[in-house]
This record gives C-alpha cells, structure tokens and sequence, in this order.
C-alpha cells in the first residue's frame, strides 16, 4: 500500500470522488430504463415541455350572420411548438340556397384546411369542420375564418392539441376522381 502513504488522504478522496462523478453518472443513464420507474412516479414536471400533451378550447354558441363578406369567427394564440388544430361550426340558412365555407388560417395566413356547406333550394341547417396540423417556431395565431351568403353559423369550436412531433404527408390519390367544383371564391 505504498500509494495511499506517499499521497494525502485529502488527494486520494478528491480523486477517488472525481471518478465517481465522472463515471458514476454515466453508469446509471445507461441503467435506467422504463422498467426501473416505478408506476406512478414520474409527474409532469419532470416531463420535457415539448413532449407533453395540452389542449387548448376556443367555443362562441353565438349566432354570426354570413352576409357575403369573409369573418373570422373564431381566433387563439399559441406557442412555439408542433400542434393539431380542428374547428367546427353549425351553420343555418335565412334563405333559399345557402352555402357556407370556412377554413382554418394558421402561421403567416397560410390555409390549413377548408370546407363547405350548400343546401340547394331549400332552408335548413347542417355543420361544417376542418382541421390541420402545424409547426411554429414563434407566439401565432391560428383562426377560423367564415363566409357565406344567406347563412350564418353558431356553436363553433376551435380545439388546439398540443403534441410532440407531426408528419404533414400527402398520400396518393388512390380514387383518381376529379376535384370537386367550389361553389364560390374566398373573399
């Protein structure tokens, strides 16, 4: 035992626990895995902001009159972050041969989704929904926007879910039917 009489205890102990911290932390991230977490121990806190799931609900059972002209009937700011976003609104007729179309409008007023109702020659009521995911690297607003003529909508919904990651892909179009007519410009 030559080594521990010619060095200090105080230079044999630094040494011995800089080779436990620098090795023994190493040593245990690689050791512990899912099966050492016990269930029901791990919170929230101690989950990674971007890996948690959130939603976030914007609702208006408020009655908007579509008169010919583009409104946003809905809005909500996010985060930066990665997100699905539905809307769904009920729409009604004040006349004969009613359409309404909405679209949800995300980062930099681009369209994440759209769609439309007609009721040809007739009165009644019926629903549309969208929805689209997006990425955002800074605070933005996504918004639901409407337009329509002899028609408004009511009971809208905006829900933002917040997730880890998504995959935008355009599948193949396996009907090779043709594109359906929209029945009037956006405004």
């Amino acid at each position: 035992m030559k080594f521990f009489r010619s060095g200090s205890y105080a230079t044999v102990a630094s040494t011995a626990a800089l080779v436990v911290a620098l090795g023994g932390t190493s040593y245990a991230a690689a050791l512990v895995t899912s099966a050492n977490i016990k269930d029901g121990t791990i919170q929230t806190r101690d989950i990674n902001q971007a890996a948690r799931i959130s939603v976030k609900q914007v609702r208006n059972d408020n009655s908007t009159d579509l008169s010919g002209s583009t409104k946003t009937v809905l809005t909500a700011t996010v985060k930066p972050g990665s997100y699905l976003v539905t809307a769904k609104a009920g729409t009604y007729s004040n006349t004969t041969s009613p359409y309404v179309e909405c679209w949800l409008v995300g980062p930099g007023g681009n369209t994440l989704d759209y769609s439309d109702w007609y009721l040809a020659g007739q009165q009644g009521y019926g629903e549309v929904s969208n929805e689209g995911v997006l990425t955002t690297n800074s605070t933005t607003t996504v918004q639901l926007d409407c337009y329509g003529t002899g028609s408004g909508v009511y009971s809208k919904k905006l829900d933002i879910t917040r997730v880890a990651g998504i995959a935008d892909l355009t599948g193949p179009n396996v009907s090779k039917a043709p594109l359906p007519h929209r029945l009037a410009t956006r405004h």
